[in-house]
C-alpha cells in the first residue's frame, strides 16, 4: 500500500456534500470546517483502535499529541465510489479489526494535503458496521437434541428471555430448556400444529392448529391450555404483534388472515383476504406485519392496528417464497423454491439482492449480521452476509442433516435450531413406476443445534 491514504475528489464541495461521500460503513455525528477553500482533491485519514474505543491522530507534523492505543489500522477511502477500498495493519501491530466489533465513538482529525489550501477538518465519527476483510464467524453443528416419537413437524420458535425452544411436532408441541437442551414439557391437543407465537408481556403462548382450524392458547409458565380460538382454514404461520397486542394467523386454504385480541381472545377480524397462499410472517415493532405470499411471489404488509392490508410488493425473481426473516435495519429475507434468497427493503419494497441458496428451503433465520437459509434437501445451511454495502452474497455453507428445512435463531446465544428426522433410502423403481420417496425412520425426530 502507498504511504498515506488518499482519495480523489475532483469537484467543488461543501460540508454537507462531504458527508454524502463518506463510506456507508461510517456514520458522521458532527462535522466542522475551520478554514476551507471551495475545492477538495485529496483526503487522508489514519485511525487507531484501542480495545473498545476507536481514536485517530493527525500526522506528527500537524498534531503533536500522540495517543498510545494498542492497535493501528490504516484505511484507504474511495470518496467518489463511497466505499472502503484498502485496509492494512499500520505500523503498530497489524491485523484487521473484528468484523463484528462494536466500538465506541471516535474522534478523527482528517489532514488535507497542503496543496489543496485546506488546513483542517474535525470529524466526530461512529463506527456503524464491519470494516475490512474480516472473516465471518464460523458456525457448525454443536449438538443434537433427541425428541423421538412421530416424524412430522413444521416451525420452531425461540423464547430467548425464558430459555425455551418450542417445536411443532405433529399433534403436539414440544418445549425444550435451551440451557440444558432437555425436554421440559409437551402441549397436547395441538392437532396439525404449524407454528408458535409467544406474548411474554401477557404470559401467554399460541399455536396454530391446522387440522382443527383453531389456535391453542396456553400459559407459558405452566404450559396449561387456557382456551381455543377459531380461525380460517388451515392456519399455518402465526405471529404476535406487541404494538397492537394482537395475534395473526395466516390460513393457507382460505388464503386469509385471522386477527384476534391476544389478551382476551376476542376476534377482531375473522377473515382478512391476503390475495394468495400466505406463508411465514414477521413484525417490525411498529405495528406492521409482513407475510410471504407463496403462489404470488409477493410480500403483503398488514397494518395490525387497523386490520387492513396496507400494501404489497413483488419479490421477483423469487418463485415460491416460504420462510421469512427480518434484521434490525428492517430488511426482509425471503427464501424461495428456486434456490435463492430475496433481500428486500421493508419500507420501500425494493429488492436489494438475490443470493443463491441450496435446495429444499422452508425456513430462514437472522443472527448477528447474517441470514441463514435451511436447505432441507441438501442437508445444509447457506449463510448470507452483506459483503459490501448493498451487496448480499453467500459466505459459508454449513453441513447439517437432510430434512432440516426449518430454522430458528437464538440471537442472544448465537445458536440455530433445526428440527429434522432421519430417512431411509428411497424405494427402488419397479414395474415401470418411479422410485418412491425416502421414508422417515420411526422415533428419529430430533433438533440439530448449530453454534459457534
Amino acid at each position: 500500500m502507498v504511504a498515506g491514504c488518499w482519495a480523489k475528489l475532483n469537484r467543488s464541495i461543501d460540508s454537507a456534500s462531504f458527508l454524502s461521500y463518506l463510506p456507508q460503513n461510517l456514520s458522521v455525528v458532527s462535522l466542522s470546517f475551520e478554514t476551507t477553500r471551495d475545492k477538495l482533491r485529496d483526503v487522508c485519514a489514519t485511525y487507531r483502535f484501542q480495545s473498545s474505543a476507536l481514536s485517530a491522530r493527525m500526522p506528527e507534523t500537524i498534531e503533536k499529541r500522540r495517543p498510545t492505543p494498542s492497535r493501528a489500522v490504516r484505511f484507504r477511502l474511495d470518496i467518489e465510489g463511497a466505499h472502503l477500498i484498502e485496509v492494512d495493519g499500520g505500523r503498530r501491530g497489524g491485523g484487521y479489526p473484528s468484523g463484528n466489533l462494536q466500538l465506541a465513538p471516535l474522534y478523527s482529525q482528517v489532514h488535507l494535503r497542503k496543496d489543496i489550501l485546506v488546513k483542517k477538518i474535525s470529524l466526530l465519527l461512529v463506527l456503524a458496521a464491519a470494516i475490512g476483510a474480516a472473516a465471518p464467524p464460523t458456525y457448525k453443528v454443536i449438538g443434537k437434541i433427541k425428541i423421538g416419537g412421530g416424524t412430522r413437524w413444521d416451525y420452531a420458535y425461540i423464547d430467548s428471555a425464558n430459555h425455551r425452544l418450542y417445536v411443532t411436532h405433529g399433534n403436539q408441541t414440544e418445549v425444550i430448556d435451551t440451557t440444558t437442551d432437555k425436554l421440559v414439557g409437551t402441549i397436547l391437543d395441538t392437532k396439525g400444529v404449524h407454528g408458535i407465537a409467544i406474548a411474554n408481556d401477557l404470559g401467554k403462548g399460541y399455536t396454530s392448529d391446522g387440522t382443527d382450524n383453531d389456535v391453542t392458547v396456553f400459559d407459558i409458565k405452566t404450559l396449561k391450555v387456557l382456551s381455543k380460538v377459531k380461525t380460517g382454514q388451515n392456519p399455518d404461520a402465526i405471529i404476535y404483534d406487541p404494538v397492537s397486542k394482537r395475534v395473526l394467523t395466516f390460513n393457507g386454504k382460505s388464503a386469509d388472515a385471522t386477527i384476534f385480541d391476544a389478551k382476551t381472545g376476542n376476534i377482531v377480524t375473522a377473515s382478512l383476504p391476503v390475495g394468495g397462499k400466505p406463508e411465514f410472517a414477521q413484525v417490525d415493532g411498529k405495528g406492521n406485519v409482513f407475510v410471504n405470499i407463496e403462489d404470488k411471489n409477493e410480500i403483503v404488509v398488514i397494518d395490525a392496528r387497523n386490520s387492513v392490508v396496507s400494501r404489497r410488493y413483488s419479490i421477483a425473481p423469487c418463485d415460491g417464497p416460504s420462510g421469512l426473516a427480518i434484521d434490525p435495519k428492517n430488511r426482509l429475507y425471503s427464501v424461495c423454491g428456486n434456490k435463492m434468497m430475496i433481500v428486500s427493503d421493508a419500507a420501500t419494497g425494493k429488492v436489494l439482492g438475490s443470493p443463491a441458496t441450496g435446495s429444499g428451503t422452508d425456513g430462514v433465520a437472522f443472527d448477528d449480521g447474517y441470514a441463514f437459509s435451511a436447505n432441507g434437501t441438501d442437508g445444509t445451511i447457506t449463510m448470507v452476509g452483506e459483503t459490501s454495502p448493498g451487496k448480499f452474497e453467500p459466505v459459508a455453507t454449513i453441513p447439517t442433516m437432510k430434512s432440516a428445512r426449518t430454522i430458528i435463531a437464538d440471537q442472544k446465544a448465537h445458536k440455530l435450531y433445526l428440527p429434522a428426522a432421519e430417512f431411509g433410502p428411497a424405494p427402488e423403481a419397479k414395474d415401470g413406476k418411479k422410485a418412491g420417496r425416502p421414508q422417515a425412520i420411526p422415533d428419529s425426530f430430533q433438533i440439530v443445534v448449530v453454534g459457534r
